[in-house]
Parts: C-alpha cells; sequence; structure tokens
C-alpha cells in the first residue's frame, strides 16, 4: 500500500503506509461506518466537530469530516483500513490513556459488538513510548472456548492501528483430553 497524503488538497503530513495486510480482512477495514469515524473525530478532534454539524464524505479507502467554525475550515481524515487520522489543525490524537481507552473501546464496539466490549472491561493501557498498547480482560481461561483476552497497539501521533487481536481458543472434547494425556507409544 503506498503512502497517501490528503486527495483534498489540504496541507499536512502524509498519512503514513500500513504494512499489516491483515487488517484488510475486515469488512471494509476497521473504521467502516460513518457514525464510527463521527464518534473517533468527537474523541480524538472535537474541533472539527464544534459549530455546524460536521459534514462526513467517503473519500474510498478514507472518511473525511470538516466543520466551520470561528478558527475556519477544519476537518479530519481518517483511514478505514486502520484508523491513522490526519487533521488541520495539527493534532497528537493519541495524547493520554483516557483517550485511548476510550478509542480501543469504540473499536471492540464497533467491530465485535457491546457483549464483547463488556467482557473485556476494564482495558488496561500500557505506554510505549510512541504507541499505547491495550489489553482486555476477557475470558483469560476460555474454558468454553471462543475470544480470550483482546489486544490493541496504536501509534500516539496518528492513533494508527499496528496490531488488534483477541486470543482464541477451540473447546477441546473429553474424548480429546483423554487421547492427548496417553503417552506416546513408541
Amino acid at each position: 500500500m503506498e503512502s497517501r497524503s490528503h486527495q483534498n488538497g489540504g496541507k499536512g503530513a502524509p498519512l503514513s503506509p500500513t504494512p499489516i495486510m491483515l487488517l484488510h480482512g475486515f469488512d471494509g477495514g476497521l473504521v467502516r461506518e460513518p457514525s464510527v469515524a463521527l464518534e473517533l473525530a468527537r474523541l480524538i478532534c472535537p474541533s472539527v466537530v464544534k459549530g455546524l454539524p460536521p459534514a462526513i464524505d467517503d473519500r474510498g479507502d478514507t472518511w473525511r469530516i470538516s466543520s466551520i467554525n470561528r478558527s475556519g475550515h477544519d476537518w479530519l481524515i481518517i483511514r478505514k483500513v486502520d484508523a491513522a487520522v490526519d487533521a488541520k489543525p495539527s493534532i497528537h490524537a493519541l495524547p493520554a490513556p483516557k483517550t485511548v481507552e476510550k478509542f480501543a473501546e469504540i473499536l471492540i464496539e464497533s467491530s465485535y459488538g457491546y457483549n464483547e466490549l463488556k467482557q473485556q472491561i476494564p482495558l488496561t493501557i500500557v505506554d510505549k513510548e510512541s504507541s499505547w498498547e491495550v489489553l482486555g480482560h476477557g475470558d483469560t481461561g476460555r474454558s468454553d472456548g471462543g475470544s480470550g483476552r483482546f489486544h490493541l497497539e496504536v501509534q500516539k501521533h496518528d492513533a494508527r492501528v499496528l496490531d488488534m487481536s483477541f486470543q482464541w481458543s477451540l473447546p477441546i472434547p473429553a474424548e480429546v483430553k483423554i487421547l492427548l494425556r496417553k503417552p506416546i507409544s513408541q
């Protein structure tokens, strides 16, 4: 994937490329719906959604959210595949643990639903200098199989998702457990 600048003639740093092809496996990326893009915009760059109601434009692989306010014409671009952002005015997208916690909650709920979000709360936030690591508290024993602990790594400066996953397990039937405990015959 090539690095992209604003397609709208805005000035600012280009969005960085996404090397993680797994994110393309999501139907439409991490930010599929305009309502999710608007919720992220409210969190990351509130000046874009102040004043007149913001306009949300689908630009193919990005969402462009813009509004006119006292400071002029502000905008935010959110890349659908990995949630990377660029904005006018320039921003530091995820400066604090509370912001990244809310960011992760939005992604979990929009991608996996409210019930999965409830299973993952409380989230643990770890500062990794240039990125944040977010860990959920899902069923770590996973005795019934299914999703376990949620994991997210996201860049601080542009909110680009570097990794998002769940620990996952399949239930093992009792007869298979018996076979696994038997010594290997020679």
